[in-house]
This record gives C-alpha cells, sequence and structure tokens, in this order.
C-alpha cells in the first residue's frame, strides 16, 4: 500500500502534445438546386509522433503488500497519445 508523498502537484510535466489537423471543402453548383461537396479532411497533418506519460509507480502492486517488486516500466514512454496520420474523403450531393 503507498501514500502520496509531499511532491508538488503539477511539478512534473510530461512530453509536449503537438497536434494540427487540416480540412479542405470545395462546392461545384452544377445545376440551379444541384450542388456537389468535396471534402478532404487530415488528422495530424505533419505525422507529429506525440509520447504518453512515463510509468509512474515504482513498485508493482502484486498480491502481497509490500513485497517490494520493481515496475519493469516505471519512468519509460511505452505509448504515444495520438494516432499517425489520418486522410479522409467525403463527398455530398445537395438536390
Amino acid at each position: 500500500m503507498g501514500f502520496n508523498g509531499n511532491f508538488g502537484r503539477n511539478a512534473l510535466t510530461g512530453p509536449r502534445l503537438t497536434d494540427v489537423d487540416l480540412a479542405l471543402l470545395k462546392s461545384v453548383k452544377f445545376a440551379e438546386d444541384k450542388t456537389v461537396q468535396v471534402r478532404a479532411e487530415v488528422f495530424n497533418v505533419a505525422n507529429h509522433p506525440n509520447f504518453g506519460l512515463p510509468g509512474g509507480g515504482v513498485f508493482s502492486q502484486g498480491a502481497v503488500a509490500g513485497t517490494g517488486t520493481v515496475n519493469p516500466t516505471y519512468g519509460r514512454i511505452t505509448s504515444t497519445r495520438t494516432t499517425s496520420r489520418q486522410v479522409q474523403l467525403g463527398f455530398k450531393f445537395l438536390f
């Protein structure tokens, strides 16, 4: 069983999050009441990796409290916070 220490809140920060999205839309009117819209959206345009927070627990939570086994992922970043670049296209016919 652990306890909270006296380290200040928000004293440590994790890796920076960078995310840029882009959307383009083009409407083409080909009759008085008919329009076609083409839309392209790109998420995470720069394909920048956004890493998660490092493992925070020094000791693993075992079946027996106080066994003292060290968590192997302590202080290591093992995940990402966002996905890689994604592109989607959309077409809409308005009448």
